[in-house]
């Protein structure tokens, strides 16, 4: 026996159809309050009318001022190395220079090195 064919795509549509409207139910865009929730906001609500999400432009201020204070504490800190590195190099020309000379450094020599090197080892921590 020899089966008929059926051409008639009738019902093979209108599953593709009810499947198009599952996926429309999905995706309701007609909500623009459940788009501005998952998105965030559109920035439109800011005190002084530039759109830019801030409600003062004094933030931007405030932000330079502090970048004017961390280049202060650089140059702070790189003083405070200098000014270490040039008595320690202090310290051992004296060092270098008795010992050429074959004498004794005296006490008070030693002690006020010795006293700024500490004192701005100190500092800088």
């Amino acid at each position: 026996m020899m089966m008929m064919y059926d051409d008639d795509d009738d019902d093979d549509d209108d599953d593709d159809d009810d499947d198009d409207d599952d996926d429309d139910d999905d995706h309701d865009h007609d909500d623009d309050d459940d788009h501005d929730d998952d998105y965030g906001d559109n920035n439109d609500d800011d005190d002084d009318g530039d759109d830019d999400g801030d409600d003062d432009g004094d933030e931007e201020e405030e932000e330079e001022d502090n970048d004017d204070d961390d280049d202060d504490d650089d140059d702070n800190d790189n003083e405070m190395k200098t000014m270490r590195t040039f008595m320690m190099m202090m310290m051992m020309m004296m060092t270098i220079i008795t010992v050429i000379r074959k004498r004794m450094m005296t006490t008070s020599t030693i002690t006020f090195f010795s006293s700024i090197a500490i004192y701005l080892n100190f500092c800088n921590k």
